[in-house]
């Protein structure tokens, strides 16, 4: 598990925990992005469809994804994998 606290001064904005392997670094990331950035409510956030990239050339994206979004990853990359909801 992967514990993230948020804060802003002072104040706690959030804090979150995920569990998973390769893919947690970006997943948390997205997920305070998506949180603080784009003021997504936390429960959206969680089930947000996310992109993946963990130190190689490949790039996961979840299937929900908006179709616009990963046919724009298909046109920057050869290695493009599409993935099952619920992946990571």
């Amino acid at each position: 598990m992967r514990p993230t606290i948020v804060k802003n001064n002072d104040d706690c904005r959030m804090s979150l925990g995920v569990s998973g392997g390769r893919r947690i670094m970006s997943a948390v990331l997205q997920l305070i992005a998506f949180f603080i950035d784009f003021s997504i409510n936390l429960e959206t956030v969680i089930h947000h469809p996310r992109i993946n990239v963990h130190g190689d050339e490949n790039i996961l994206f979840d299937t929900a994804m908006d179709l616009g979004i990963s046919e724009k990853l298909s046109q920057m990359s050869d290695k493009v994998t599409d993935y099952p909801r619920n992946f990571s």
